[in-house]
């Protein structure tokens, strides 16, 4: 980029560079020197004859000192910046199997790891992370190499993380999103995407199922209010298990976590509601009791019909069977929720709810 010293914008889509190697180095690679880019976006690019291969051998090396957003889509590769980039505000890292990839058999999931964790390091000062792995376990770091891997980001205030996890089996999707939260002390804003169906495995929806689920949406809406003014009361059963939510996310709980103590104040989770203990649902459970400053929860279940929508479940399930929150509010024509924060007293003290400050709402997430 030398040869435009003022060039502040780069995208750059299916590039493969001519790499090359230095005695120091143990793969091929390529330096961009960009001295005056504030916005930068590398997708699907790499090393010539490497194209078809999901593993990339070859290295990035970015000199760009005025960074300021950086958008990276692709294989899994070692990248490192030359100079710090002191006011970068976004990071934006999909790690994906393109469209020309094909499986390889040299491909390592330790190594993945290893390298989500390596790229990111590089970017401390990022104010807002949007992370996308083809699948949770993917990043998700165990306690020996905590200390060798994880950074923190002093500085980030948002974090949006997508990604697929196992459904019978969430402890790896937990750990990744407790390696996430200690990295981030200050956020203050949390977005999950979860799936049980890795990215580079789903088909993007025709416009027929679009319009179709919009008309569904539109009937439930339809029956939903009609039913709720003829009796606007919705039954619930306590005693009814089958909307119970198991306590405690291996994993994710009993860690002291900075930012649940005092910044995170809005979390959006999406996510298919297949039954009430998915792991979705216990998320919600988790940051209703931990998160100690909550304002806000947006959901989004994967549904549109109302009748089936987390929502109206929500109550039956959070605030029954916990100590630490009660129902305070409830607006059925927003489907939403107002929940207090319980403080702790003595079991025969009496609280008036009108009197607790600290509350959080639950609302449908927009998209």
């Amino acid at each position: 980029m030398d040869a435009a010293p003022r060039l502040a914008t780069v995208h750059l889509e299916r590039v493969f560079f001519r790499a090359n190697r230095t005695g120091a180095a143990k793969a091929p690679g390529v330096c961009l020197r960009c001295p005056a880019v504030t916005e930068l976006v590398m997708e699907f690019c790499g090393m010539k004859g490497q194209e078809r291969s999901r593993v990339d051998r070859g290295f990035f090396e970015i000199d760009a000192p005025r960074l300021r957003y950086l958008r990276y889509k692709g294989s899994e590769r070692q990248f490192s910046l030359a100079s710090p980039a002191p006011d970068m505000a976004v990071l934006e890292l999909s790690f994906v199997q393109g469209p020309y990839h094909c499986q390889d058999r040299d491909y390592d999931p330790d190594r993945t790891r290893v390298l989500f964790w390596q790229f990111v390091q590089n970017f401390t000062s990022a104010k807002v992370l949007k992370l996308k792995v083809n699948n949770l376990k993917d990043i998700a770091m165990d306690k020996a190499r905590r200390g060798e891997l994880l950074c923190t980001f002093h500085n980030a205030v948002c974090l949006e993380l997508e990604g697929a996890h196992h459904p019978t089996s969430s402890k790896a999707a937990a750990v990744a999103i407790a390696n996430l939260l200690r990295c981030c002390p200050a956020i203050r804003e949390l977005r999950l995407k979860l799936s049980t169906v890795p990215s580079d495995a789903k088909e993007y929806r025709s416009s027929f199922l679009e319009s179709k689920c919009q008309l569904d949406y539109k009937k439930s809406l339809d029956r939903f209010m009609h039913r709720h003014r003829l009796n606007p009361v919705i039954p619930l059963d306590d005693k009814d298990k089958h909307d119970e939510v198991p306590d405690g996310i291996p994993g994710l709980s009993g860690h002291s976590l900075t930012c649940l103590q005092s910044s995170l104040r809005r979390v959006a989770l999406q996510f298919h509601m297949d039954n009430p203990s998915c792991f979705g649902a216990r998320l919600i459970k988790f940051f209703t009791d931990n998160a100690k400053v909550l304002e806000q929860i947006c959901v989004d279940c994967g549904n549109h019909k109302l009748c089936e929508h987390i929502n109206l479940n929500a109550e039956t399930w959070i605030a029954p069977t916990s100590s630490k929150v009660c129902l305070k509010r409830k607006n059925i024509a927003e489907s939403s929720l107002e929940f207090s924060k319980i403080p702790r007293k003595s079991p025969n003290d009496r609280t008036d709810l009108a009197e607790l400050d600290t509350s959080f709402t639950i609302l449908p997430l927009e998209r």
